[in-house]
């Protein structure tokens, strides 16, 4: 779990109206104080699996994405988790590196 995801949970948990689902590579890795809260699911995926990023994104309200990893993960995972978020009607993204403009990617 990367430091910011780590410090957007523990910040949401303090809300009493916030459910956190979280979609991760590997769950064991989330803190014990996290994953332990009775409002945090977290379910197991990878960053390329369509099926199951579409099935967790299809109940949200939001998406904030907390990757940190290499250029295929942080370009390639991302695009892929936006065009499931479009497909889902999610109506709000949050990407976890501001460093590309998405407004230049190609669409589609």
């Amino acid at each position: 779990m990367t430091t910011f995801a780590r410090k957007l949970a523990s910040h949401i948990l303090k809300r009493s109206d916030v459910a956190i689902p979280g979609y991760c590579h590997d769950p064991s890795k989330v803190s014990e104080t996290i994953a332990s809260s009775p409002k945090v699911t977290l379910i197991k995926g990878d960053a390329f699996d369509h099926d199951s990023m579409s099935n967790f994104v299809n109940s949200c309200d939001v998406v904030l994405c907390c990757y940190l990893g290499d250029d295929k993960l942080m370009v390639d995972g991302q695009k892929a988790l936006i065009g499931v978020c479009e497909e889902c009607n999610v109506p709000r993204y949050v990407a976890s590196d501001w460093a590309l403009d998405y407004t230049k990617l190609k669409l589609g």
